[in-house]
């Protein structure tokens, strides 16, 4: 008989919170100035109350239908989901527009609003705007106005509690990453209070729990994990900007630090950052990470190597290596599948081994030997996970490789619009129906170990990319390449480090190989906001097709592995080897005029340093180097720290290269009416330290 787990409505929670502890501050948001906004249970209940009113108003008059919400990370994000809640309204979380690659976003929620066909408009003042700029203008007139400030809840049928059924819609998540047809999962009420209930149970989450959350809150894990939650356990939870953790990720451990966290996490890059970015032993000294219980990694692969750098870097601060929960989730699921504590081994195969006793393994595996996999860790309560061989459709044998299916009170019903393809998305076993997650893996005893995609789907960073945009992207518009290309993943250092590959055919083998790569690897990161690590510039022929022309990329991706594509790499960064097999073309360098060169150098040697690149010219921009908004919150703090200078990410974005930006800080120092000799001397100390 199965256990099953309470699953009120978070409506009634809050109401409940809101009565009985209502000066309890549930929700605090930290800026980047320190300054530090709070929301208690009382002002939350109110002002969504208040909104839900708003809203109920606006679809009188426009009619039902989903709630668009369009916030950036804030506490307005909360009110804003809560009221969605209360008024019994599906809600959209949506993507706000992104300062690193603007166009970008704009085309994924110009996606989302076609898809979703919202009823409403819920959005910051300062983000409204964007509606016309997605080709949704008409969507003006569903904004939702101020919240009503005069209504009287006892005799004003509109401004009362809803109480939303279990089957009723609570969110409808859109995927991140592709730039093809979107596909928005439908969680109900039941699917969501099933899925948190779950979470508070294995996190172990009490009312004594003290939680915090960077994530963006309209992403699954941001906004399940990391707003509602903890208004189940009814537990404070502090916020703050994703750009400000990409800024400066130490700031995210001085806030657990601060104010005494025990939950709180992210995606295995989120530890991998922290342990990239260097820390004085002052400010080691100064963190207290004893109280951090659960250190959950999810989204995307979790590497052992990261694990065991980041818990030997913080252990002085107090941190405990078995606080690592290494999870499995998605969205289809909710949010989280199965998840587990860190006990600092890896499985080869079934095989259970030590952390410590993998340097010793010589050499590393390769042929039939597995990979080292961190495992995680076991299905939560009430939902079922089987391995299936996805050619045959019956269930795998222990230890061998088969595709993820779920079934259970998490797992959604389907997808929001009728037009999205669910045939390929759902199976039947021994006359269930299940969920089909594209997600290679095998259980080791009862724990789940992922080992890849069934499909061809790229996982970068916790965001999704599908190979086809890349692709699409790479060969659009240029005469030197022929209208085909392959996009993959590869795994290197022992499974631990991930890349992307991108191959494309030139018409001509007089080409210039660096050039070209040049141009495909701009175009896709200008259309999908990722760069490939390698690009391959191969003869006419090369990436293997089926009789009817299908790109195959495993075909292809093995040619690679196999170095049988290395001659034609025209570009390659922080992979293969660590050089770089091609330098490229600069763009023009912009004018330096009463720029230091020594600032120039300086700005150019931090470019070269967070991309991993051997050198970088000064009219270089950085996403031809590899960046991205990490890389380029990584020059921002960089910078700031050399200079004691305030560096916004967003100028860093702007600039580009490493001249623009130079010229900028330039005119900041000015503008503070700071001595230029005051500059020189620094640039000079700097000069005598080794390189950043």
């Amino acid at each position: 008989m199965r256990k099953t787990l309470r699953e009120p409505r978070l409506v009634t929670l809050l109401q409940e919170r809101a009565a009985a502890t209502p000066d309890q501050v549930a929700y605090w948001f930290t800026h980047d100035d320190g300054v530090v906004d709070t929301l208690t249970y009382r002002q939350l209940a109110d002002r969504a109350r208040r909104l839900s009113r708003s809203l109920l108003r606006q679809q009188a008059s426009s009619g039902p239908g989903p709630a668009l919400l369009l916030y950036p990370p804030g506490l307005d994000y909360v009110v804003a989901i809560f009221a969605c809640f209360a008024a019994g309204v599906s809600a959209v979380p949506a993507y706000p527009p992104d300062p690193w690659r603007p166009e970008v976003a704009l085309a994924r929620l110009a996606r989302v609003v076609a898809d979703a066909r919202p009823a409403s408009v819920l959005a910051d003042e300062s983000l409204a705007p964007v509606l016309s700029l997605v080709g949704a203008a008409e969507l003006t007139r569903a904004l939702v106005g101020p919240a009503d400030e005069d209504f009287d809840e006892d005799t004003d049928e509109a401004g009362r509690w809803a109480r939303p059924g279990g089957d009723g819609i609570a969110i409808v998540q859109y995927t991140s990453g592709s730039t093809r047809s979107p596909r928005g999962v439908v969680i109900r009420h039941r699917n969501l209070e099933h899925n948190i209930a779950a979470i508070a149970r294995c996190f172990r989450l009490t009312e004594r729990s003290r939680a915090f959350s960077w994530l963006p809150p309209y992403h699954d894990m941001g906004l399940i994990g990391g707003i509602l939650t903890p208004m189940y356990v009814g537990i404070p939870v502090g916020l703050m900007s994703p750009l400000d953790f990409l800024k400066n990720p130490i700031s995210w451990l001085h806030e657990i630090s601060a104010t005494g966290i025990t939950a709180s996490g992210g995606p295995n890059f989120a530890y991998d950052l922290c342990v990239r970015r260097p820390i004085g032993e002052d400010q080691l000294a100064a963190l207290d990470l004893r109280s951090w219980s659960v250190a959950f990694n999810g989204a995307e692969q979790v590497r052992w190597r990261t694990l065991e750098a980041f818990a030997r870097k913080f252990a002085p601060a107090g941190f405990r290596r078995s606080a690592f929960y290494p999870c499995y989730g998605l969205a289809e699921a909710t949010l989280i599948v199965a998840g587990g504590h860190w006990d600092g081994t890896v499985f080869r195969g079934t095989q259970r081994i030590p952390v410590q006793e993998l340097p010793r393994q010589e050499p590393a595996p390769s042929g039939d030997a597995p990979p080292a996999r961190v495992s995680c860790g076991h299905s939560l309560l009430g939902q079922e996970l089987v391995v299936v061989n996805p050619d045959t459709g019956r269930r795998a044998a222990a230890g061998v490789d088969g595709e993820v299916w779920l079934r259970g009170p998490s797992v959604t019903t389907g997808y929001w619009s009728s037009e999205s393809s669910q045939e390929d998305s759902f199976g039947l076993l021994d006359g269930a129906r299940y969920v089909r997650t594209g997600d290679l893996g095998y259980l080791a005893g009862d724990e789940l170990v992922i080992t890849g995609r069934l499909k061809d789907l790229i996982v970068h960073r916790g965001v999704n990319y599908h190979p086809g945009d890349l692709e699409d992207a790479a060969v659009a518009g240029d005469a030197e390449v022929r209208p085909v290309a392959a996009a993959f993943p590869v795994e290197v250092e022992d499974g631990q480090e991930s890349a992307v590959v991108l191959v494309v055919e030139a018409r001509s083998t007089s080409v210039d190989r660096g050039e070209l790569a040049a141009r495909v690897r701009e175009r896709a990161l200008a259309v999908t906001g990722l760069a490939p690590d390698v690009v391959v510039v191969a003869p006419p022929g090369t990436i293997p097709r089926t009789s009817s022309g299908k790109v195959q990329r495993s075909a292809c991706r093995a040619r690679f592995l196999a170095g049988d594509l290395t001659a034609h790499i025209g570009f390659t960064i922080g992979f293969a080897d660590g050089a770089m097999a091609a330098t490229l073309e600069g763009h023009p360098t912009p004018t330096t005029d009463g720029v230091p060169a020594q600032l120039v150098g300086l700005v150019r040697g931090v470019f070269a340093a967070v991309c991993g690149v051997s050198a970088c010219g000064p009219g270089d921009t950085l996403f031809e180097l590899g960046g991205d908004s990490l890389r380029a919150a990584e020059v921002a703090s960089v910078l700031e720290s050399a200079l004691d200078l305030p560096v916004p990410v967003e100028v860093v974005l702007e600039s580009l290269t490493p001249a623009t930006l130079a010229a900028y800080v330039v005119r900041l120092w000015d503008a503070q009416r700071r001595d230029r000799r005051r500059l020189t001397r620094c640039l000079e100390e700097l000069a005598s330290e080794p390189g950043p």
